[in-house]
C-alpha cells in the first residue's frame, strides 16, 4: 500500500517512467526465462533499432536507471543482466547509444560475474565496488 501511495504523489511523468520500467523489466525477464540468449538480443537490438514513439522530454540516464532499479524490485528474479539489458533498451529508445557490459571476479573461490550499462562515459547499474570486476570483451555477445 506504502509503494502504491508513493507512486501517486510522484509526477506524471516519472510515473510513466516507472510503468514503462515495469513493463520493460518484465519483458526482458520473461524473455530471459523462454528464450536463448543470442534470440533475445536479436530481438532487443530490432526493437532498439525502431524509434521511440513518444515525442516530449527525452529522461536522463539517471533517470532511466532510477526507473529500472525501482521496476527490478516489483519483477521477481530481476538480476543484474535483466536490468542491464533492460536499462540498454531503454537508453536507445531515448537516442542514446548504451553497451552492456559483463564483469567477472573470484572471491572467496567462487566466479561471480555482474551486468552493467555503459553510455556516454558513464557505468550505470554498477556494482558498489565496481573495480572488482574484470570486464569481458565485447565480442561476448554474439
Amino acid at each position: 500500500m506504502r509503494a502504491l501511495r508513493r507512486f501517486r504523489n510522484l509526477p506524471p511523468t516519472r510515473r510513466r517512467l516507472a510503468v514503462t520500467s515495469l513493463l520493460t523489466v518484465a519483458a526482458v525477464r520473461i524473455g530471459l526465462a523462454v528464450l536463448p540468449f543470442g534470440r533475445l538480443r536479436a530481438i532487443l537490438r530490432r526493437v532498439k533499432s525502431s524509434p521511440s514513439r513518444r515525442p516530449g522530454a527525452v529522461p536522463s540516464a539517471e533517470e532511466l536507471a532510477w526507473a529500472v532499479g525501482v521496476a527490478s524490485r516489483y519483477v521477481p528474479r530481476a538480476t543484474c543482466l535483466v536490468q542491464a539489458l533492460a536499462l540498454e533498451l531503454l537508453l536507445a529508445r531515448s537516442g542514446r547509444a548504451a553497451e552492456v557490459r559483463i564483469g567477472v571476479a573470484k572471491q572467496n573461490g567462487h566466479l561471480q560475474a555482474h551486468a552493467w550499462v555503459e553510455s556516454e562515459g558513464q557505468r550505470l547499474l554498477e556494482d558498489s565496488e565496481p573495480t572488482r570486476f574484470t570486464s569481458l570483451p565485447s565480442g561476448w555477445r554474439r
